[in-house]
């Protein structure tokens, strides 16, 4: 993820992943106030059983996603799709940890983008967020029963009122069982959703924005409530 500058930088990045979405290769030229960079063939650690337990952030910043329970370590798959690897998130209880810190915690203007296979959308599917318990701090992320429509919530972390928490759904809806690009970017109060490269819905959030000073989790939230069930090869 970034801090946004300015949006020609968001789509920069956004053309390479389009580009790369069938896990080719993956080579970020545009690295400028990146904070956070996960991708599946660097910087894995796994237990006995393949689970990761690290993946090593791959900015200069350090920001590592941790599991120190076995169990709910997420599966590392060597050829996920054209020789390249993901991680396998269950639907159950897998997940990875960042520990909270400055540089991700992005009350503000944001840019987010990953590559991701979603098995189904029974229930809401998370790609990550930064909240506390089920309340944006400042970030959530998931996709819709059914529909598959992504929704971006960004808020305060301290309630459910106009000025705490607002929502922005975008407007294409995802496909199960294959790999897609998909992310979203915030500037000022407008919000924007991507997919493969085009822009798909997005709307207005007024809320005031707070950091809750949380880990941002991988595949899930503070509350445990969504749950990713498929693969991730690529966030930043």
């Amino acid at each position: 993820m970034n801090y946004q500058k300015s949006t020609r930088l968001a789509l920069a990045v956004f053309v390479f992943f389009a580009a790369a979405r069938v896990l080719n290769a993956q080579v970020l030229s545009v690295t400028n106030r990146l904070q956070l960079w996960l991708k599946a063939d660097a910087g894995i650690t796994t237990n006995a059983s393949g689970g990761v337990t690290q993946w090593a952030d791959q900015s200069t910043h350090g920001n590592n996603a941790v599991q120190i329970t076995d169990a709910a370590a997420p599966l590392f798959v060597a050829n996920a799709q054209n020789n390249k690897p993901a991680l396998r998130f269950d639907g159950v209880d897998d997940f990875l940890d960042v520990a909270d810190a400055d540089s991700i915690s992005i009350a503000g203007d944001i840019s987010s983008f990953f590559v991701v296979k979603f098995d189904d959308f029974a229930t809401y599917r998370a790609v990550w967020g930064k909240t506390v318990d089920n309340l944006p701090a400042p970030t959530d992320y998931y996709t819709l029963p059914g529909t598959g429509i992504p929704r971006l919530y960004r808020g305060d972390g301290q309630g459910t009122g106009a000025s705490d928490i607002g929502a922005a759904d975008g407007a294409a809806r995802f496909r199960a069982g294959t790999y897609l690009v998909a992310g979203f970017e915030m500037a000022g109060t407008t919000a924007t959703h991507y997919l493969n490269g085009q822009t798909t819905g997005g709307g207005e959030i007024t809320a005031t924005l707070l950091d809750g000073d949380q880990p941002l989790k991988v595949g899930t939230r503070n509350d445990f409530f969504t749950k990713m069930k498929g693969e991730i090869a690529e966030l930043l």
